[in-house]
């Protein structure tokens, strides 16, 4: 009998964020995957549950097989179609001898989400292959609680956006949205600062590593600000950006 997939959202890092079903289906698992980026590169999502506990007091990765799965940070098309073909044969070895497997993964994994690449690959090498998507709590959620910050009031509208579309793309979301969360932003500050300006926000909000070991939530003022964060903020990097107040 072929196992159960479960694609689990593990949320923005602090582990107190992961929920209650996140944490039963990982209890319930034979097998925990996570991503890796390198040989030398710790697993963020992985770092999220080692803290916790499961039966007995016992840690909640204690007696689990851990599976790394190689995801390149490469944006070659035919590279990273190789690696995601590798990893969900991986996986589907694991589901193939009837062990279910948790693949755990930061923030939410139907959005932007690897997850959301493996689940595809298992289900066109098997398409009977049981799969349950896990919902968690993403970062720019995360970061507004932090921050203080209302992320749609009314009828206003929410765009969600990664800054890699471009900045033809994001000038165009700028003027149809009042809020708007652009994740990835680390490399692009100085672009979004000026589009941001230009386009008549009047709050923003820079947000790094948030839930994590030197998070960083700072109310953007002052002309020059958001780009003076540009050599120091990590790459879990996101802006929150209002029209209004």
């Amino acid at each position: 009998m072929t196992g159960r997939f479960y694609n689990v959202g593990v949320g923005p890092g602090d582990p107190s964020l992961i929920t209650l079903k996140a944490l039963r289906i990982l209890q319930s698992v034979e097998v925990i995957a996570y991503p890796v980026s390198g040989a030398e590169r710790e697993s963020i999502a992985l770092s999220v549950i080692n803290g916790l506990t499961g039966e007995a007091g016992r840690p909640l990765t204690e007696g689990k097989r851990l599976l790394p799965l190689f995801f390149p940070m490469v944006r070659d098309s035919a590279v990273m179609a190789e690696a995601h073909s590798t990893v969900a044969q991986q996986v589907y070895g694991e589901l193939s001898v009837g062990r279910d497997v948790a693949f755990v993964t930061l923030g939410d994994p139907s959005l932007y989400s690897t997850g959301g690449y493996l689940t595809g690959y298992l289900k066109g090498m098997d398409p009977g292959v049981a799969v349950e998507t896990v919902p968690g709590i993403t970062s720019y959620s995360a970061a507004a609680a932090a921050a203080g910050v209302s992320l749609g009031d009314g009828n206003e509208k929410l765009a969600v956006v990664p800054a890699t579309a471009g900045e033809e793309v994001l000038r165009e979301v700028a003027r149809l949205f009042e809020n708007v969360a652009i994740l990835k932003a680390h490399r692009q500050l100085d672009v979004l600062e000026r589009l941001l300006d230009e386009e008549g926000f009047a709050r923003t909000v820079l947000a790094g590593n948030v839930g994590m070991a030197g998070e960083v939530i700072e109310e953007v003022t002052g002309e020059g600000f958001l780009s003076s964060f540009a050599l120091r903020m990590p790459y879990l990097t996101l802006i929150l950006a209002k029209k209004g107040i």
